[in-house]
């Protein structure tokens, strides 16, 4: 399948809020130049490096790599996960990045390189290459549209009108198993009350306050009477559905009739949850063992490990129960540790990018800093090269060193609060939504007659009847229910039926009205783009630190302990946390030095663009390190740039300071630095056909992520909202960044420059075309002449285009001495009137 290009559209009401937003993928990519001579210093190329001086604007951490040591010191305690530390329980892991004294924390280039890349790839139009490849799985039990209705569909078998089979019959309990090296799945036993195939079942649902409270846990053993499903009515939140289930009574001792069985428990919300699952015993018989994909045990690896707010059971030992789920044809689905587990979308994220920006060839961000390519076995080296930034040594009046970290206990080491962040599989986020006003009390929600929705309405025994009158208006699209309504009035249709039934109208217009796009819509939508960081100014400790009434480092120093709050609002007991972190950060007003971009053999444009990158305007920041969606990691970088002639530097062995570098001067790399960022704004801006750099809209969302306001009177909008909030149930959509915000574009001296050029130029080709007999030859000289005197030009731009009026004038036979035009215009160019 093809993913075509669609555009996101904000929505208009029930918008999402979020610390983060995108910047669009590029509808093409502007392809780069071709450069594949590293061998050799090219005189028509630029060589040289950039100083770099970090300033942090907040709190930053940038996590150390773990010692070798580390390995050793702790091999044999209970430190390992996976053959990882426990880097929250470790403290040589918790340090700030540091290249041995941890009292002197630095920037790894590696972290500059790619805050960088980041920022280079949006503004040369290049592909986006931070995307992960991996296969999302999405579970949407109770989610009340069509992305419900798909979930549903695979999970339960519809067997009339509200009436389905709960589970699918193609659902099974089973264990996970190892064998030679490979996970594959053992199926629980079957059994019924019958002897006939369809009747049997491989576990069985039981009512779980029937049970001691020590036996409701998953992985209790139990004893249960095996039983067929039955059908059971006034089920759902309201009481309108039937469900055929297998119920039965259970034992914790050995009873006649009763087989064993394991218990599956999971966690409801509130009180809500009142079945457990009972899984039979394992079927002894090797030739039924379903082999596991490595790349499906990947996909629900990746998924498993993912940080959640409630955390479930995961499968990794041999003999875990479980639940799977096959397809018609008995091949594996998916698999989870709980009855309605999460399922696979049918594409991974980067089928989700444009077939021409994926195959776009290489691009400028590729040639300059390097790329590889292994599904065609393809690299091209880099021509940057980033060095760590140092923390800068401060004293105290009393000459002595000036710690850079946080004051305080625990040695400046802090407990954040849990990032529990909306993932991609957040689709109504992370997806372009090119029709966002989805919602039922949304006055701008839309309805589409067309193949999909009178599938829709088909699928519903109660609207078949009105697929016939909606077929006429195939392919029309309504702003409104009434502006639907009129029409259908107007070809006759009887709404007598729906104007009486609440429930069959709402149904009918849901089936037509607008639905989000999913990863399952691979055509109808792409990724929103490059994510980023909303800035948050006068971070403090409370707004990302962890409350300590309920964390705590853990006395005993084997890492964080937490206590939960209990359903009658009390405090449970100290436990150790399996989420929860540890940062060291520096303070605000740390300063970095001696990072060094070095580079080579760039052409103009280029160079043009690392140096757009690193020198952004002054309202606008960088940001690097851990927590950004908290407001850490906001820094201030001043860009130092030095241009070097290799012939120079090897002709000559000492310079004026010492060993000769071919350094230009100050003038001159200031003229290079002009040129480069003129040329590349240029070519940015004749691929885009916009006549600003600053005006182009795709940018103007970048620079507004990137802005650093004294005051954010949005700031409610960029912020994590709770899992309670009503924008999850709702799905609320994240709208643009400039919908959020408005920055004022604060020019630099070498951008009013460019501005003058640009203006001045344009009036000396305007001058240049004026032709025609002399009257109207006259009104173009005069309309020209009035446009010059403008604060937009430097004086000399103003005489030039008088005396270049002037001339023109004389040129096409106008006698303008005497007028009081020619004397104006005289006096701009600064000519004597005579």
């Amino acid at each position: 399948m093809t993913v075509k290009f669609v555009q996101h559209r904000s929505p208009e009401t029930h918008r999402a809020k979020a610390p983060y937003n995108f910047v669009p993928l590029p509808e093409k990519v502007l392809p780069a130049e071709e450069f594949d001579a590293h061998d050799k210093y090219h005189a028509d190329r630029h060589t040289g490096y950039i100083d770099l001086e970090i300033t942090t604007e907040t709190p930053l951490y940038t996590r150390c790599a773990t010692p070798a040591e580390v390995w050793g010191k702790y091999q044999g305690e209970d430190y390992f996960e996976k053959d990882k530390p426990k880097v929250t329980a470790i403290p040589e892991c918790q340090e700030f990045f540091h290249r041995g004294n941890a009292d002197i924390p630095v920037i790894p280039g590696s972290t500059l390189r790619g805050m960088t890349r980041a920022i280079v790839e949006i503004i040369s139009y290049s592909k986006i290459s931070a995307v992960s490849a991996g296969q999302l799985v999405y579970r949407a039990v109770a989610d009340s549209t069509s992305f419900g209705n798909q979930y549903r569909e695979k999970m339960l078998d519809k067997l009339g009108d509200r009436h389905f089979n709960y589970p699918s019959k193609m659902m099974k309990g089973g264990y996970l198993e190892i064998t030679d090296g490979k996970y594959c799945i053992r199926p629980a036993q079957e059994h019924s009350v019958s002897d006939p195939e369809d009747k049997r079942e491989s576990f069985v649902l039981v009512e779980r306050d029937s049970l001691p409270q020590s036996h409701r846990f998953s992985g209790s053993q139990v004893f249960v009477r095996p039983t067929s499903r039955v059908q059971t009515n006034n089920r759902g939140r309201d009481r309108n559905i039937s469900l055929d289930l297998a119920f039965t009574a259970a034992s914790i001792t050995p009873a006649s009739g009763f087989v064993s069985a394991t218990i599956i428990s999971t966690r409801g919300i509130g009180n809500s949850k009142h079945m457990v699952a009972a899984i039979y015993e394992q079927d002894p018989d090797d030739a039924k063992l379903i082999p596991i994909l490595e790349k499906t045990w990947k996909t629900y690896e990746e998924d498993r490990d993912m940080q959640r707010g409630i955390p479930g059971r995961e499968l990794k030992a041999p003999g875990e129960p479980l639940f799977y789920l096959l397809d018609s044809s008995n091949k594996l689905v998916f698999f989870g540790s709980t009855m309605m587990f999460r399922l696979p979308y049918t594409h991974k994220i980067t089928d989700l990018i444009p077939e021409e920006i994926k195959n776009a060839g290489l691009d400028m961000a590729e040639t300059v800093f390097g790329m590889v390519d292994e599904d065609h076995k393809k690299s091209l080296a880099g021509r940057v090269y980033f060095s760590d930034a140092i923390c800068k040594s401060e004293t105290d009046k009393d000459g002595n060193r000036k710690s850079p970290f946080s004051d305080g206990e625990n040695n400046g080491r802090r407990i954040p609060r849990i990032l529990s962040s909306p993932k991609p599989t957040s689709f109504q986020l992370y997806l372009n939504q090119p029709e966002p006003n989805h919602h039922q009390a949304d006055p701008t929600r839309c309805y589409s007659v067309n193949g999909k929705t009178l599938g829709k309405v088909n699928a519903e025994p109660e609207l078949r009847e009105f697929v016939e009158s909606l077929t006429p208006l195939k392919g029309n699209e309504f702003k409104s229910k009434e502006e639907l309504r009129e029409k259908l009035q107007k070809l006759g249709v009887n709404l007598d039926k729906l104007n009486e039934n609440f429930e069959l109208r709402r149904k009918l217009f849901d089936c037509l009205a607008h639905e989000l796009r999913t990863y399952n819509d691979v055509e109808e939508t792409e990724i929103r783009g490059f994510k980023r960081y909303w800035h948050k100014k006068n971070v403090s400790e409370s707004e990302y630190v962890a409350d300590s009434k309920v964390v705590r480092f853990d006395p005993g120093g084997k890492g964080i302990q937490e206590r939960k709050k209990r359903k009658d609002g009390n405090l449970e007991d100290w436990k150790l946390s399996k989420q929860h972190t540890v940062i060291k950060p520096v303070r605000t007003g740390t300063k970095f030095e001696n990072g060094r971009v070095y580079f080579e053999n760039l052409s103009r444009e280029e160079l043009g663009a690392l140096l757009v990158a690193l020198e952004l305007p002054p309202n606008m920041r960088h940001q690097l390190g851990m927590a950004k969606p908290y407001g850490l990691g906001t820094v201030k970088i001043v860009p130092t740039l030095v241009v070097q002639q290799r012939p120079d530097r090897y002709a000559t062995l000492f310079g004026a300071g010492g060993w000769s570098d071919g350094s230009l001067l100050d003038a001159d790399i200031l003229q290079i630095k002009k040129s480069c960022v003129t040329a590349f704004k240029n070519k940015v801006k004749s691929f885009v056909g916009e006549f600003s750099f600053n005006k182009i809209q795709r940018l103007k969302e970048l620079f507004t992520l990137l802005a650093w306001e004294e005051e954010d009177p949005n700031c409610l909008a960029k912020q994590y909202v709770q899992v309670t909030d009503l924008q999850w149930k709702s799905r609320h959509v994240l709208p643009f960044p400039t919908d959020i915000d408005q920055i004022d574009f604060i020019e630099t001296a070498e951008e009013q420059i460019e501005k003058q050029d640009a203006l001045y130029q344009t009036r000396q080709n305007e001058i240049g075309l004026i032709q025609g007999n002399a009257e109207e030859a006259k009104q173009n000289l005069r309309r020209l002449g009035k446009k010059i005197p403008t604060d937009k030009l430097a004086d000399n731009q103003k005489s030039d285009l008088a005396k270049t009026l002037l001339v023109k004038a004389n040129e096409v036979g106008i006698d303008v001495t005497s007028t009081k035009w020619f004397e104006e215009i005289a006096k701009l160019a600064k000519i004597e009137h005579r």
